[in-house]
């Protein structure tokens, strides 16, 4: 009895297995989906997409806490590093940035983030300008002011990468397979491609498109860059000219915004309102990093200068000349309501003496 019993019960364990077998075919993936740069950029609308999918990389730099442009403000002469409750930051260089060091995480420092996003950036357009002969455009504008702004967003990453890194890889096609022989092309190289890119763009992007898309403007500027890099000052001064004397921009002289009407601020002060940076009436602005509340993300992601910038006067120790902690946010009863007038900072980034009092030696200006 007990003999038939195990002989069933391995009939059952054999006949169960069959029934949950699966075919070979049955192994094959079938993906509901994926990314094909010849299908998804084959119209218009796939590459004004993958456009706004450039932007999004560009506005990573400069939101959320530790933002990487803090990293790249702590590596030049305007500031330095103020955290002083942990000594991860990139404070003792020596042994916080070396080539197995933590470089891309807020409590270390960003540097690693402009090597992986820049090629990214890089990449992106590379795909966008491969891809441009393979749509129907209805004139050669409307595809050249594409091409241009893909070429205007190679050229603003690769400017970075020369500026932090010196000599890089130069990849101006779209990589389809994995590439592993990759040899750095000089700085000036480089530097002289995006100029010849940022002059067919300069002829063929626009003035007066939506909010957040690449201006003529924005391409005249970094052409300025270039030129300046490279030192060709005669060439600078024309890219410079085509921006300032072009009757599109101009310096604020006067009040605007949503506090125009507040007699105790002036125009630098409505300058730097948030809600006033993307309106028709800002004269200064040539290209937009877009944040809005509305925005996936936008709540862990948005902007975070104050906390990054401003120094940390919330705490209880820091008094008045009177003895109040000034950073209650009570405008009626404090006495100095910083917090309510600044924001609430912990002092990231600190600005050095050289960048906050020795270069203002006009007390004019």
């Amino acid at each position: 009895m007990k003999i038939l019993n195990k002989k069933l019960i391995l009939a059952l364990v054999v006949l169960m297995t069959a029934a949950n077998s699966c075919k070979k075919a049955d192994l094959e993936s079938e993906f509901l989906s994926k990314f094909e740069p010849e299908v998804a950029l084959s119209n218009v609308a796939g590459m004004k997409a993958a456009l706004a999918g450039l932007g999004l990389n560009a506005r990573q730099e400069f939101f959320g806490d530790m933002a990487p442009i803090v990293t790249e403000s702590i590596f030049s002469d305007v500031a330095v590093d103020g955290t002083t409750d942990k000594s991860t930051q990139a404070q003792d260089m020596d042994t916080r940035v070396t080539p197995d060091a933590e470089l891309n995480n807020p409590d270390f420092n960003r540097i690693g983030f402009y090597w992986i996003e820049g090629f990214k950036g890089v990449r992106y357009a590379n795909t966008i300008i491969n891809n441009i002969n393979k749509v129907t455009f209805k004139n050669d504008a409307e595809k050249n002011s594409i091409l241009g702004s893909a070429l205007f967003y190679r050229a603003y990453y690769y400017y970075r990468l020369v500026h932090q890194f010196g000599d890089v890889p130069l990849v101006l096609e779209e990589l389809t397979a994995p590439k592993l022989d990759y040899y750095s092309t000089k700085r000036d190289v480089i530097l002289k491609k995006m100029k010849a890119d940022l002059l067919f763009a300069e002829t063929w992007v626009l003035d007066g498109v939506d909010r957040g898309e690449v201006t003529k403007g924005a391409v005249s500027h970094l052409l300025t860059k270039v030129n300046l890099a490279l030192g060709d000052f005669d060439d600078a001064i024309t890219s410079a000219n085509n921006v300032i004397n072009g009757g599109k921009y101009a310096l604020m002289k006067s009040r605007f915004g949503s506090t125009a009407a507040d007699a105790t601020k002036n125009v630098i002060w409505d300058l730097h309102r948030m809600d006033n940076k993307a309106i028709a009436a800002n004269k200064e602005t040539l290209f937009l990093a877009i944040d809005r509340e509305t925005l996936a993300g936008a709540t862990a992601n948005g902007s975070q200068v104050m906390r990054n910038c401003v120094p940390a006067w919330h705490f209880a120790n820091l008094r008045t000349p009177s003895g109040l902690n000034p950073a209650i946010v009570d405008g009626v009863t404090v006495e100095i309501p910083l917090t309510l007038m600044y924001g609430r900072g912990i002092g990231r980034y600190r600005g050095t003496p050289y960048s906050t009092k020795y270069i203002w030696t006009d007390n004019t200006d």
